[in-house]
């Protein structure tokens, strides 16, 4: 289960929280990310990039991947082999 939530007391900011294998994912990529916010940035950008993949928005998805590493630490191909090799 994914929660996603804004904080209006910090300028916005979003807040991922995850329970049940999720969390167990999110465990994965904080030990790897080192930080909450990495793991949280993650998730909502790949939620983001999920959504543009349905809508064939083939040039933002690109852009997404490319920003991906300055945001989060790492590439969106080793974020997705990350997954691939953590998921029950």
């Amino acid at each position: 289960m994914i929660d996603i939530s804004l904080r209006s007391d910090e300028n916005g900011k979003a807040l991922v929280y995850l329970d049940g294998p999720d969390a167990r994912l999110f465990k994965i990529l904080r030990k790897r990310l080192r930080s909450d916010e990495s793991v949280q940035n993650a998730y909502i950008l790949e939620g983001y990039a999920s959504k543009l993949k349905a809508d064939g928005d083939k040039v933002k998805l690109q852009r997404v991947q490319k920003l991906f590493p300055k945001i989060v630490g790492i590439s969106y191909s080793e974020f997705l082999q990350i997954i691939d090799t953590s998921v029950v």
